[in-house]
């Protein structure tokens, strides 16, 4: 049977390091209570409201495989093969019904 109690105090401390990290991340992400909204903000917060739909498109030379932006490691392609695909990469040719 081996003795695992040498590995305690390691253990403990990875532990410990990783309470410390999700608590000040937490404390980050709570409101700041002195925030005020300009009338900028309220005004472009209403249009968006108002305006019901928002979507932001970007593609890239990824978008030629169809695989999204983790083409690389999804078709295991090192570099060079990648910069390959730069050359087929034309956007003016973009059509969305496709």
């Amino acid at each position: 049977m081996r003795n695992h109690s040498s590995h305690l105090p390691a253990r403990l401390s990875h532990f410990a390091a990783i309470a410390c990290a999700i608590a000040a991340c937490s404390l980050a992400l709570t409101a700041q209570p002195s925030y005020q909204l300009s009338p900028e903000n309220l005004k472009s917060r209403a249009w968006f409201q108002q305006a019901r739909f928002g979507m932001f498109i970007h593609w890239g030379i990824y978008s030629l495989l169809g695989d999204g932006e983790w083409v690389m490691q999804e078709h295991h392609l090192i570099a060079p093969q990648y910069e390959q695909l730069a050359i087929q990469f034309y956007p003016v040719k973009f059509d969305a019904e496709r």
